[in-house]
């Protein structure tokens, strides 16, 4: 199967500029990988979408610990 691009060269009409119908846009020939491919995908992006929250959270409750051991620290509680 032709790329998208050379399908675009092939089908385009017009001389300096180019002109791509509707009707040749729709006609254009997308080549998806298979089914069982997009859900091994679909759950890997899961699984980092899961931990960037994870993450996020870590990092809010650090943040959180910083500042109270600040405030402890200028209010001479830490010494």
């Amino acid at each position: 199967m032709p790329s998208i691009k050379q399908q675009f060269k092939d089908t385009s009409k017009g001389g300096t500029q180019q002109f791509v119908s509707l009707g040749m846009l729709r006609s254009l020939k997308i080549q998806i990988p298979p089914l069982e491919l997009q859900h091994k995908f679909t759950d890997v992006i899961q699984f980092i979408d899961e931990e960037l929250v994870r993450q996020s959270e870590c990092n809010d409750r650090l943040n959180d610990l910083f500042n109270s051991l600040m405030n402890k620290c200028m209010s001479g509680e830490v010494s």
